[in-house]
């Protein structure tokens, strides 16, 4: 899809998305009597100590995200995982202020920092994003499973949603498991000279899902040792768990109502919030405060007031609070924000633009 193209879809799709968050506003008579003064009292009631405490819990992630970026690099050389938490702390920051460009970050700079070629370290990025999202949708699917705030009795508005949550998690779990086993299959084809074959679609459609498929693929392929595996499961288990916690601490930071959640209903929550930020702008957000808040308010009845300043607290927590940490480390290090930029551009801009330019060179050397 060419760039004007994409822009195009990309505008009608946020388009249709606030066009839709909108008309659920509009017609929900608790948010017509939306009161401004609750909305300032509840910022003034927030709890310092919790706050803090998410934070601490968001930065204790991106260690994670270094060590298991170490695990997947043991097999071919042993990495200095301080240098890969300055990585992943300047790339997570280039994501927050750049958007999707500053995925590009923390692949340059673990490459350039170990002396090694920046297109393994993409596959190891597409690895990454593989264990992230298994793990993340297993979590959610937890939450799916076991969620609701305790209110399930039969009579109640909020039971039919719950048995569909349930249901939906069940669904999560069990297509996680089957498009896993299928990855791995089509790695070991691919691996083989077998890419797959996909003529019942069109045939641009076909190029772009062969390719997903394919960069997934690549990624896969760094998986040769049983610790790499394990290791790389229980740290992608205890990243989402760990947000989910930081999650729930905000929550408990606000005091009733939000505080009766349970943490099953916080990594609910967790899930809305991280689907909406398929559909945000960098530094700005939209989708994920708007997801989260819809998700406080139809599904566990939060007051408007209360959910808008949570959702947005949320969203500063899990896409935001990692630039200060950011800019200490860029300063002690001397990296930039000129210089993440030019690091985006010279590699192509995007992860996809990254490999199109790899695949050109390749073609090149033919």
């Amino acid at each position: 899809m060419k760039r004007p193209v994409r822009v195009i879809t990309t505008g009608l799709v946020v388009a249709a998305f606030i066009g839709y968050a909108a008309w659920t506003v509009m017609h929900n008579p608790a948010w017509r009597n939306f009161d401004y003064r609750k909305l300032f009292q509840t910022i003034e009631q927030i709890r310092v100590p919790e706050m803090l405490g998410a934070a601490l819990l968001m930065y204790m992630t991106y260690f994670l995200r270094a060590c298991r970026w170490y695990e997947f690099l043991l097999p071919v050389k042993a990495t200095d995982i301080r240098r890969n938490f300055v990585a992943m702390v300047m790339g997570f920051g280039a994501v927050a202020v750049l958007g999707r460009p500053g995925e590009l970050v923390r692949p340059y700079l673990v490459a350039r920092q170990e002396d090694m070629p920046v297109s393994s370290q993409m596959a190891v990025w597409v690895l990454e994003r593989f264990c992230d999202t298994v793990a993340m949708v297993l979590v959610v699917a937890g939450g799916f499973l076991l969620g609701g705030s305790g209110e399930e009795e039969p009579g109640t508005p909020v039971a039919p949603l719950l048995v569909g949550m349930r249901r939906a998690g069940i669904t999560l779990l069990i297509a996680t498991v089957i498009g896993t086993v299928l990855l791995i299959i089509y790695e070991e084809r691919l691996r083989a000279g077998k890419p797959l074959r996909l003529g019942f679609l069109p045939h641009g459609w076909a190029d772009r899902v062969r390719d997903a498929m394919a960069s997934f693929a690549r990624g896969l392929a760094a998986l040769r040792s049983a610790r790499a595996i394990s290791l790389g499961a229980v740290y992608s288990i205890a990243i989402w768990v760990m947000i989910a916690a930081a999650f729930w601490m905000v929550l408990q930071a606000f005091g009733p109502p939000l505080d009766d959640l349970n943490f099953a209903s916080c990594m609910l929550v967790m899930g809305f919030a991280i689907a909406g930020s398929v559909v945000q702008a960098p530094g700005v957000g939209g989708g994920s405060q708007v997801l989260a808040i819809l998700a406080l308010t139809e599904i566990y009845g939060v007051p408007p007031e209360i959910a808008t300043t949570a959702g947005i607290v949320l969203w500063a927590l899990a896409f935001m609070s990692v630039i200060p940490l950011a800019f200490g480390v860029g300063l002690s290090k001397g990296i930039t924000l000129r210089s993440l930029r030019m690091i985006t551009k010279e590699q192509g801009g995007t992860a996809s633009g990254f490999w199109r330019k790899q695949d050109l060179l390749e073609r090149g050397k033919r």
